[in-house]
């Protein structure tokens, strides 16, 4: 689709709202507009306050960003993948709570109120108009509640009037109301970036601001679990994607780890704690940024928690040793995992032959590698994981498989000792 059109588009959906917003204006009484839902949740005079605070960030920075687009005639729209997940997971599942400076105030909330609610609209239809004179996907800006992540102006547009469709319906007969609030977050801004997929709401400690890796003066880190969790939620995205056929896995891991060398920009390695240092590690791994994981993981090995922390530690170590090419310091690594204990133990062949021996192609040292995973697989095969658990279930039917595959991995690595790896 080119620009001309998505922009039409655009503009068609967001009047259809605004005469829709009007209808329940007419229609809706201030006490149906305070009206305390059963479950006590938020009033639609409230519903239409968060709208407002939400929406107020992302007409800012796109008026900006408009001023300063290269001028062009239409042109193709692209998205990007951050901006591709907010809007495909807009719906009822993503229920999750607002953030703190996102929550209006306690009702009551006067009607004048959504008056401001139809400025921001008539600001908005301002921006599309303009918009049809300049590349909306040639240049790509922060986003306004996440600045770790940049998206292009089509995917502010696309976003905005994602967020805006489920907002309210017509019930009965004359009387318009807004959606059950039981739903009241799933169609905001912020609730989409909480729920898709590397376009989360990441929170610093005491809901700070993300810092700007741009800044020489910011030094503070992103929380480490707010990156994991977040790498994660964009992991599911990527695997629900290969379940639909979508995508095939080597893209989904691409682009797994392209959302997460964005996730990572900020981070600072003086500043963080030894006991954090595995997570940031996991999420540099994640990234490729494999200079970066090293230096963190080091860290993380010398103050390991537990035996599967530590074995995933060393494995994930080596990878990033092999990766800079420096093949001794990993298969060192590497060999010191070989002690492992269950369940720890379990992580051993996958993480060898699937990420490691690919990583070391090239670099001549095919034996070495056939004795490592040979040396690997009685270990591995020894795992006891807890007697009926999903995950021994899931051990026990993979075990057979990834064996026979490893053993034919290293009959081939002695028979070519110089050729390089490539795992169908």
């Amino acid at each position: 689709m080119d620009s001309g059109e998505f922009l039409a588009q655009i503009a068609s959906q967001a009047q259809d709202q605004t005469n829709r917003m009007r209808l329940v204006m007419d229609s809706i009484t201030d006490e149906v507009f305070n009206r305390v839902p059963a479950g006590g949740e938020w009033t639609p005079g409230q519903v239409t306050d968060h709208m407002i605070i939400s929406n107020t960030p992302y007409l800012a920075v796109m008026e900006k960003a408009i001023s300063s687009a290269p001028k062009s005639g239409s042109v193709p729209v692209k998205h990007t993948f951050v901006g591709k997940l907010i809007y495909a997971n807009a719906g009822p599942a993503g229920n999750v709570p607002a953030p703190k400076s996102m929550i209006p105030p306690p009702p009551p909330t006067k009607r004048e109120r959504a008056s401001l609610w139809f400025e921001q609209m008539e600001i908005f239809m301002k921006l599309v108009d303009r918009a049809r004179e300049v590349d909306i996907s040639g240049i790509k800006i922060r986003n306004p509640i996440v600045p770790i992540f940049r998206m292009t102006l089509a995917d502010f547009f696309k976003i905005l009037q994602s967020t805006r469709r489920g907002m309210f319906n017509k019930s009965n007969d004359v009387q318009v109301e807004f959606i059950d609030l039981r739903d009241k977050f799933w169609w905001t801004i912020t609730g989409l970036l909480a729920t898709a997929a590397a376009i989360v709401l990441l929170q610093l400690r005491g809901l700070e601001p993300p810092p700007d890796p741009n800044d020489p003066t910011q030094n503070k880190l992103m929380a480490a679990e707010v990156l994991r969790r977040n790498l994660r939620v964009t992991s599911d995205a990527a695997n629900m994607r290969v379940a639909k056929g979508e995508w095939g896995p080597r893209r989904a891991k691409r682009k797994v780890s392209e959302a997460a060398a964005e996730m990572v920009q900020h981070i600072r390695i003086e500043n963080i704690r030894e006991d954090e240092a595995w997570e940031y590690g996991e999420v540099l791994w994640t990234a490729k940024q494999w200079d970066k994981a090293a230096e963190v993981l080091e860290l993380a090995v010398k103050n390991s928690r537990g035996e599967e922390r530590r074995v995933n530690d060393l494995l994930r170590l080596a990878q990033c040793y092999v990766a800079l090419e420096q093949i001794d310091k990993g298969l060192a690594m590497a060999r010191r995992a070989l002690d492992a204990k269950s369940p720890a133990s379990e992580a051993l062949i996958p993480s060898l032959l699937f990420e490691l021996v690919p990583l070391a192609q090239d670099q001549g040292r095919n034996v070495e590698l056939a004795n490592l995973l040979e040396a690997a697989i009685p270990v591995y095969d020894k795992t006891t994981l807890q007697k009926g658990s999903q995950r021994e279930r899931d051990f026990i039917i993979a075990k057979p498989h990834l064996i026979k595959r490893a053993h034919s991995m290293a009959a081939w690595l002695r028979s070519n000792p110089k050729a390089a790896v490539t795992l169908q």
